[in-house]
């Protein structure tokens, strides 16, 4: 389990460097007057961002190593896969000209990778025989699933009743909010468990 540990850890600091990367993009409209400096900060972000999902995708390479009586090893190898598109997708969309939905299909594999990502540490707290983080691992992929359908339904009503679009979006921001939060906690905890 000492490769779980590490790619758990890998993948807490992953997290925590994109969480710095996206406040970051939200201030430096605030504090950056000069458009030159602003768009050269956020090409920094952007490969920031970049590099912090790299180090998720290598966290979650080294989860690979975890036991097979864990029941947790499909759900992590399809979870690698499922991100490792998404990501190949993202960067080959920055150098070359890719079809319209190939944003749509790298969304949709980074969801599937978030999903089967919780059924591993699911898997994996309940094999440590840790009830609370095997239902904290629920309760994130709960908030998921939610966030993902909100956002799905708020791009809907945009074309058909922009007036509910600042509920749906309100609704989103509430429970994004508080889905980085159990997610972050869930990951911190699920490093200092195994």
């Amino acid at each position: 389990m000492g490769s779980v540990k590490t790619g758990i850890t890998l993948i807490y600091w992953g997290i925590v460097i994109l969480l710095l990367a996206i406040i970051s993009g939200i201030l430096v409209p605030f504090i950056v007057k000069d458009l030159e400096t602003f768009v050269r900060l956020m090409m920094v972000l952007g490969v920031v961002v970049i590099l912090a999902n790299i180090i998720t995708i290598v966290g979650k390479v080294m989860c690979l190593g975890a036991p097979q009586e864990t029941g947790a090893r499909e759900f992590i190898i399809a979870a690698v896969v499922a991100d490792g598109l998404s990501l190949l997708i993202s960067l080959a969309g920055l150098f070359q000209q890719l079809p319209s939905y190939a944003p749509q299909v790298a969304n949709l594999l980074s969801m599937a990778g978030f999903v089967l990502f919780m059924l591993f540490l699911k898997q994996v707290a309940i094999f440590i025989q840790r009830d609370d983080l095997a239902q904290a691992a629920a309760s994130v992929l709960t908030l998921g699933i939610i966030l993902i359908v909100t956002a799905i339904l708020t791009g809907l009503l945009a074309f058909v009743a922009p007036v509910l679009v600042l509920i749906t979006g309100l609704v989103m921001l509430v429970v994004g909010i508080l889905f980085v939060i159990r997610y972050v906690g869930l990951i911190a905890k699920m490093k200092d468990a195994i």
